[in-house]
C-alpha cells in the first residue's frame, strides 16, 4: 500500500476521523471512525508500490546540492505506481566519496 498523496511507501497509523461528542434528541454519545492512513501525509492508502529501476555510480561534473564537482555519487532511480493511476519516476543521489 502506498500514500495517495505523495505516492511513497510509508508507515501506517490509526486516526479517529469521527465527529466526536454529539447529542441527538437528548441522546448523548461519542462518534468514532477509526481509519488506517499513511504516517507521512495522513492520507488514504492505495494499492501500488515502488521498485528500483536502476542504480549507478557517477562522478559529478557540476554541483547537485551537497554533491560537488569531482565527488562520486550513487544514483538510484525509483518507479512508483498506483493500481488505478499513472506511474512516475523519482531519483535519489547520495555522495559516496569526495
Amino acid at each position: 500500500m502506498i500514500c495517495s498523496n505523495c505516492g511513497h511507501l510509508c508507515g501506517t497509523i490509526e486516526v479517529d476521523n469521527g465527529i466526536g461528542p454529539y447529542e441527538f434528541w437528548g441522546d448523548r454519545g461519542v462518534h468514532h471512525d477509526w481509519q488506517t492512513v499513511s504516517g507521512c501525509c495522513q492520507e488514504y492508502l492505495e494499492d501500488g508500490g515502488c521498485s528500483v529501476v536502476r542504480t549507478a555510480t557517477h562522478v559529478a561534473r557540476k554541483a547537485h546540492g551537497a554533491i560537488q564537482p569531482g565527488d562520486t555519487y550513487r544514483l538510484t532511480v525509483y518507479r512508483h505506481w498506483r493500481e488505478v493511476g499513472p506511474s512516475w519516476v523519482t531519483t535519489k543521489k547520495v555522495r559516496v566519496s569526495q
